[in-house]
């Protein structure tokens, strides 16, 4: 139930977008990669809420994490209605910059098909993109501002014991380095860059020291220094 409501909220952000709006602003997005265990959901969704605080835009900022990219990808409606918001050579520099990144193995399909529709998001702006390579993905694009979460593991697995349902702390541990593994090894296959260089993003968290509030605080806020054509107008007014 809470997922379908989630993903409404996916159809409403898509669907919200007017194309000369479009035109005259370039909203900003925001991609999060994270160590495992450093609770991107719930800094992600704070995010959103302190920018939709400040946003008078009718389209509010979302949130979008792994599940929920993967659900517009395999939605055959939700693509469609991505590309109505961009013309043909917005579509085919997409799709060059696509190839560039991964060329067109038929064994990556979903991947290409993903990348695309990560690209096609954060080209509307005002979303949270977390996860699947999203800063190598938009690196090209002027409205992209990245961050990358870390904390030391043992506080990492801890916080996976809190927050899903592990019998005990080795469990919990087991399961933050086999992620950790997994997430290494798709930027590098698929991107060839590896997840821990610092230069792939503008800012590198350590969220055991600042907690998740301070952590969503000091993103929203270079967020809006970085674009304040489309923020320091509203909180001023």
């Amino acid at each position: 139930m809470r997922v379908a409501g989630v993903y409404e909220k996916c159809r409403i952000y898509i669907e919200s977008h007017d194309k000369s709006s479009l035109n005259k602003l370039r909203f900003p997005c925001i991609t999060i990669s994270r160590q495992t265990g450093t609770r991107a959901d719930i800094i992600g969704n704070k995010l959103v809420d302190i920018l939709n605080q400040y946003s008078h835009d009718v389209t509010e900022w979302t949130y979008f994490d792994k599940n929920l990219i993967e659900k517009v990808v395999a939605d055959h409606h939700l693509p469609g209605i991505l590309a109505n918001y961009m013309d043909e050579d917005k579509v085919h520099n997409l799709k060059n910059m696509m190839n560039e990144l991964l060329g067109n193995p038929s064994g990556w399909t979903f991947v290409r098909q993903m990348s695309e529709t990560i690209l096609q998001i954060a080209r509307l702006g005002k979303a949270v993109i977390i996860g699947r390579g999203g800063n190598v993905i938009t690196s090209k694009l002027n409205n992209a501002f990245h961050v990358r979460l870390v904390a030391p593991i043992e506080k990492r697995a801890r916080q996976a014991l809190e927050g899903y349902e592990f019998k005990n702390y080795q469990e919990a541990l087991e399961f933050v380095k086999k992620e950790d593994a997994s997430r290494k090894n798709y930027l590098k296959t698929y991107f060839l860059k590896d997840i821990e260089d610092p230069l792939l993003y503008h800012m590198v968290l350590n969220t055991a020291a600042l907690g998740y509030e301070e952590t969503a605080e000091i993103i929203s806020g270079c967020v809006m220094r970085r674009f304040p054509e489309l923020y320091y107008y509203s909180v001023n007014d």
